[in-house]
């Protein structure tokens, strides 16, 4: 999770940050319906969030979703080739260092 400043805590509940802008999602099996959906949809009432990244375990597959005027974007990255631009926080992240290490079946 990236923050815009320092990390504002909700003052009823301390392990919920107020200002995220990038919130950054490993995938497991029997979270991924739930981060995808109603958890993405939480996010999504945060006023300066922009940009959530999902991940697969399982393989090198990577969702990106971005806050446009118009609503969400959703960029589909496959593979450990490419690199994947983080507007939040205007940075180049190449696939393949987020599977660094890594041992696909």
């Amino acid at each position: 999770m990236v923050f815009a400043g320092e990390p504002q805590l909700n003052e009823a509940r301390l392990d919920e940050v107020l200002n995220p802008i990038l919130i950054v999602e490993v995938l497991s099996p029997s979270t991924a319906d739930y981060d995808r959906q109603s958890k993405f949809r939480m996010y999504q009432t945060i006023q300066i969030f922009r940009e959530y990244l999902l991940i697969e375990q399982d393989e090198p597959f990577v969702e990106r979703y971005s806050k446009q005027t118009q609503g969400w974007l959703l960029s589909e990255f496959n593979g450990l080739e490419g690199s994947i631009f983080l507007e939040s926080v205007a940075k180049e992240l190449a696939i393949a260092e987020i599977y660094c290490g890594v041992i696909f079946d």
